[in-house]
């Protein structure tokens, strides 16, 4: 089945209903098939068939859906293309993916030498002269084990990973969560793959996906205003924005986004100040995705659970399977600390172009992402760190997560951080705790601070410096970049420690 099959139905059965709003602009369930229908035509005019890699630069979000609609309908495969990305990424991907076109906008003038891909202006994807008749190529059938898209995942360091959807695990991705009569506001970027999966969810229910390309919390509060969303998703660094600008302008959830039932989400965790300021400035009722490229949602934290199991990630999907192992790969009981795997019908096969990453991550049909956790006999995910964050503090092994969640615990931190810096080359590395605030946070705070991690941590953690920051630097899926954050950190020529 063509994962946009369901989608046509759709236009067939409410074809005046508004599919898409941008910018406060609705484009109707006709109207997106009619743009989608004349994009395919054009795209097999310049040569691009079932099968070819095509990857798309559109900075409209609402040209990208339209082409990855019109790709995926031809049986061809999308892969997204971002101008701003270092030329070195850019290049690197779009040979990884043997690209065949790159489909960009006309004032993008990138090019790479010895380039074998070609390139296609979108502009002239939209273009249609008066009256005229364009042949409009049939639908891809039996197209299940195929690609449609080449997702990028959203790690903090190097290249990124490259994991193919195929139209089979999209269909059945997207049948989760079946909700009539809403319209989502998707406020994160398409380029990452949960946040395009909520946005085709929604069309493939017969929603409304509310979609902008102005990422400001500004942006944000104006919207629900005008558009009046029922549900919102976002990722955790946008949220926490958010939250930030509520405090500051002294916004309440109950009027400034009255609309919205819900707000999900996703892309790492959701510290209790983040979760109290989420409820207080845009919605009361939150949900948390834990998930990831590889593998799609795995579990999800509702009011419910967070209140039944307070120190949760969330509770497994029904279909998802999740054990802790040893060292050794020995499964351990229900509720023992170890590395946590997961099988589940949406595992993607591996790695596009790295066999000896999907041989380390995808084994014996499992996922293993790298985080430390358990799962309980209630099937409730706890995460208590990743091996590849663990810092060497003088021969002290530190796990950051375990730091951030004491730092977090306190009333005046919104989220944290904590990395490990040296003031020089030959220097011990120094403990670093930046917080940021939900509010002016005082001196003594600060000490609060320092002497909650020693109280529950141990004395060594009192030597922790704590530094007060605006915000944290965050990739487009909402993961913190600590090796940005700790490079950013220059005692003496800079920011310096507040204690």
């Amino acid at each position: 089945m063509n994962i946009t099959e369901a989608i046509w139905r759709n236009c067939a059965a409410y074809p005046e209903q508004p599919a898409l709003i941008f910018e406060g602009n609705p484009v109707t369930y006709a109207q997106l098939q009619q743009t989608v229908h004349l994009v395919s035509a054009r795209l097999a005019e310049a040569g691009i068939r079932r099968g070819h890699v095509v990857a798309l630069g559109m900075r409209s979000p609402a040209a990208y859906v339209a082409g990855l609609l019109a790709l995926a309908r031809m049986g061809a495969v999308a892969t997204p293309h971002v101008a701003a990305w270092p030329e070195e990424r850019k290049r690197a991907l779009l040979e990884r993916h043997a690209v065949h076109t790159l489909v960009h906008d006309t004032e993008d003038s990138w090019r790479a030498d010895g380039a074998t891909w070609s390139h296609l202006d979108a502009g002239g994807l939209f273009l249609a002269e008066p009256g005229e008749r364009v042949t409009v190529p049939a639908m891809a059938e039996d197209v299940d084990q195929d690609p449609w898209m080449i997702a990028v995942s959203s790690g903090t360091t190097g290249l990124p990973k490259s994991v193919g959807l195929t139209h089979r695990r999209g269909m059945l991705d997207m049948a989760l969560n079946h909700r009539g009569g809403q319209r989502v506001l998707v406020f994160s970027s398409l380029h990452i793959a949960v946040g395009l999966t909520v946005l085709l969810r929604a069309l493939v229910h017969g929603n409304t996906a509310v979609i902008c390309q102005d990422y400001s919390a500004e942006n944000f509060f104006r919207m629900t205003q005008r558009d009046q969303p029922t549900r919102v998703f976002t990722t955790t660094g946008l949220a926490a924005r958010l939250v930030a600008h509520g405090a500051e302008k002294n916004l309440d959830a109950r009027q400034a986004c009255a609309s919205v039932a819900v707000v999900q989400v996703a892309g790492s965790v959701v510290s209790p100040g983040l979760h109290s300021g989420i409820h207080a400035r845009v919605c009361p009722r939150i949900e948390v995705d834990y998930g990831s490229t590889e593998t799609a949602a795995l579990a999800l934290l509702t009011e419910e659970d967070a209140a039944l199991r307070p120190q949760s990630h969330g509770r497994l999907y029904p279909w998802v399977q999740c054990r802790a192992v040893d060292e050794k790969g020995q499964p351990l009981p229900p509720g023992e600390e170890g590395w946590l795997c997961f099988r589940t019908p949406l595992l993607a096969a591996g790695y596009v172009g790295d066999e000896e990453a999907t041989r380390k991550t995808f084994q014996h049909g499992m996922y293993i992402p790298g985080d430390q956790g358990m799962v309980d006999a209630g099937g409730y995910v706890f995460l208590t760190g990743r091996a590849d964050h663990i810092l060497n503090i003088g021969g002290v092994k530190v796990n950051p997560e375990r730091v951030e969640e004491v730092l977090n615990s306190h009333p005046a931190v919104l989220e944290s951080a904590v990395v490990a810096i040296r003031k020089s080359a030959d220097d011990v590395p120094m403990l670093v705790g930046v917080v940021v605030p939900q509010r002016p946070i005082q001196g003594d705070e600060v000490l609060e601070l320092k002497k909650l991690c020693a109280e529950r941590l141990g004395r060594i953690y009192q030597a922790i410096q704590i530094v007060v920051a605006h915000d944290l630097p965050k990739n487009s899926g909402g993961k913190i970049m600590r090796a940005n954050l700790g490079a950013s950190l220059r005692f003496g020529a800079g920011s310096a420690p507040t204690q």
